[in-house]
């Protein structure tokens, strides 16, 4: 697929063909482009190709920014849906060969990424103007009981830190009113299948723990 003006810019205008598919900002292509720079030169050794660069580079730029709503599923799927065939393989080898490994977002930055979301879903906006409910006070008090259920000690295991946050943020509205959002909604926050949601938050409402500054929460 490289085209007259070589690897760079063939990788660099696939990118950005994603990128907007994925509504991304511009900044964020960019930043790609820099990553991308870096490892085009060595993809023979790595056994990269050209599009595999292009959506590793665009993954470590999302995390890099903290942009952490876009999952690889999601940028797998957007290559997909252009034409190209990318792997969840392809970027496990990219980034142990190249020993660039994709930043880690905090649990903090994935609560954030979930209530951000929310935040700007017209369905929850109108259940709160329906409830006349004050909306930077639900939603920072959401944040606040959300990033504690997140950070707790107690938390099962088997479960990745984009399922703990979607749950952590819907267990947090149980015990708040108005409800404005389903168990389905605040997966879909972070790319999550509803179910994997559903049996976090069974096995943690089954454990009968406290939310942080609210009432106890129970099945």
């Amino acid at each position: 697929i490289v085209g007259r003006g070589g690897p760079m810019p063939t990788c660099s205008m696939l990118t950005n063909r994603i990128a907007e598919r994925l509504a991304l900002p511009k900044s964020i292509a960019q930043a790609a482009d820099i990553t991308a720079r870096r490892l085009l030169p060595h993809r023979e050794a790595y056994g990269a190709t050209i599009p595999s660069i292009s959506a590793y580079s665009l993954l470590f730029a999302c995390r890099s920014a903290a942009i952490v709503h876009i999952s690889h599923r999601e940028v797998l799927k957007a290559y997909t849906d252009a034409g190209y065939r990318v792997r969840k393989s392809d970027l496990l080898k990219l980034g142990l060969e190249s020993g660039m490994h994709l930043p880690h977002p905090s649990k903090d930055d994935f609560v954030r990424a979930a209530i951000g979301r929310l935040q700007s879903s017209e369905r929850v906006a109108e259940r709160l103007r329906k409830s006349e409910a004050d909306p930077k006070q639900y939603f920072t008090t959401l944040f606040e009981r959300a990033k504690g259920l997140a950070a707790s000690g107690t938390e099962p295991n088997g479960f990745n830190p984009r399922t703990v946050a979607a749950g952590s943020v819907y267990l947090a509205s149980l015990a708040m009113r108005p409800k404005t959002f389903t168990q389905r909604e605040a997966a879909e926050t972070l790319g999550i299948r509803e179910y994997t949601v559903r049996e976090y938050c069974s096995r943690r409402l089954n454990e009968e723990f406290v939310t942080p500054g609210g009432p106890q929460v129970r099945p």
